[in-house]
């Protein structure tokens, strides 16, 4: 199953060489939550339990109201009101977030990253061939596997790892920042920042069946250990080679 937020800029290489690593009936807990494709994904191909933590209240509020209700959303995505030209995509991205409806908010979370040429609704520029029948499908057919469950948490969730009843958890690092300047700066309003740094001091005491996931950077290379480290190609499988390393899977066993 893909996630009606699947997109091209992020392939998400790791699932499948995840989902042998995980537990296969238990509890799995993803943290970070944001399209939501690897907790879906788990969910389908396993009996595991599993909870998206989502920090950020905008990106819940999508997946709130797709799972209540999914035919409204749709319906607001065919009004002629969110037909849009590249200077209203602009408009767009800037107060999509403002307009007081949920549903409404929802549609333009999905319209806007559907074309977005970064995946995101607050950012990139417009790529009108993202948005095809495909990308509404996703969105129309989207049933939520009864073993997941969406889990809407504060922004200090990574403080309360320890108090995480589970059997394995998978930490979404997406790009690695390694600028502290970054933590003080603006950012997109359904964006959250993760301190990278901070989580890398935390990794010796995360509990064991810890997977943190990563887009691969050099850099991170050197700060954890490398018999902690798999990764991954462009074909989704395990490579030894770094030129043709695109994403990194980061296990605490």
């Amino acid at each position: 199953m893909r996630s009606p937020l699947a997109h091209p800029s992020q392939p998400n290489r790791s699932k499948n060489h995840l989902r042998r690593l995980l537990p296969q009936q238990g509890k799995v807990d993803f943290l970070l939550s944001h399209d939501c494709d690897y907790e879906l994904s788990i969910a389908a191909h396993t009996h595991n339990i599993v909870t998206a933590h989502v920090v950020h209240p905008l990106v819940y509020n999508f997946w709130q109201c797709l799972e209540t209700d999914k035919t409204k959303v749709y319906d607001i995505l065919l009004d002629e009101a969110f037909r849009f030209d590249k200077d209203e995509f602009t408009f767009m991205q800037e107060t999509w977030n403002s307009w007081e409806s949920t549903h409404a908010q929802a549609a333009l979370f999905f319209l806007l990253t559907a074309a977005s040429s970064v995946g995101r609704p607050s950012r990139g520029t417009l790529h009108p061939t993202n948005i095809n029948a495909l990308t509404f499908s996703r969105l129309k057919l989207f049933k939520k596997p009864t073993n997941l469950t969406f889990y809407y948490n504060e922004e200090r969730l990574l403080e309360k790892i320890s108090q995480i009843d589970t059997d394995a958890l998978v930490i979404h690092g997406g790009d690695y920042r390694y600028n502290l300047f970054d933590y003080g700066k603006p950012h997109a309003p359904e964006e959250y920042i993760i301190n990278h740094q901070r989580l890398h001091e935390e990794w010796s005491n995360m509990p064991s069946n810890t997977f943190l996931l990563y887009n691969y950077d050099e850099k991170l290379m050197e700060k954890y250990p490398l018999s902690d480290i798999t990764m991954i190609n462009k074909y989704g499988s395990p490579t030894k080679w770094r030129n043709e390393c695109k994403e990194i899977i980061i296990a605490k066993r």
